[in-house]
């Protein structure tokens, strides 16, 4: 799972879900859930390759990522920013 780009994208697809599909608590869930698969591929012995692929993956969402975890949740990770 730590290499799967498919569940990175599922995961960023429930943190960005808004309207009706929009749940708090799964939101929060899958952002913890992110930031520890970013922490454990961007690590230091990690292999490039992973990194680009991990990267190009929260480009196409950077925008949602910022405005949830800046104004949309009153997280500790977003006061540490």
């Amino acid at each position: 799972m730590l290499k799967s780009n498919a569940f990175v994208e599922r995961l960023l697809k429930v943190v960005c879900s808004d309207g009706e599909s929009r749940n708090h608590v799964a939101q929060g869930l899958a952002l913890d859930i992110l930031i520890w698969i970013a922490s454990v591929r961007l690590g230091r012995y990690r292999s490039a390759k992973g990194e680009v692929s991990l990267l190009i993956c929260l480009l196409f969402c950077l925008g949602c990522l910022i405005a949830l975890t800046v104004t949309g949740f009153s997280r500790s990770n977003s006061q540490n920013l």
